[in-house]
């Protein structure tokens, strides 16, 4: 599945968490993060992949509230 998930355009929360080495919960924190590169569909979020990883190497030193 690991593989699959670089090759997909959009990423569920899970998906993301695996890619990024961090929980659902986490990565569903951090959607509310300002500039966060995710749609939301009804109560279905999907995160753009390649998006993603340039706003984390943009944010690196986000810090998020528990």
């Amino acid at each position: 599945m690991e593989s699959k998930i670089y090759e997909k355009e959009f990423l569920n929360l899970e998906e993301a968490g695996k890619l990024l080495g961090l929980t659902k919960q986490t990565v569903s924190k951090l959607t509310n993060a300002k500039g966060f590169p995710c749609t939301r569909l009804s109560r279905r979020i999907l995160i753009n992949r390649r998006k993603l990883l340039q706003w984390l190497e943009e944010n690196k030193s986000i810090v998020y509230e528990k």
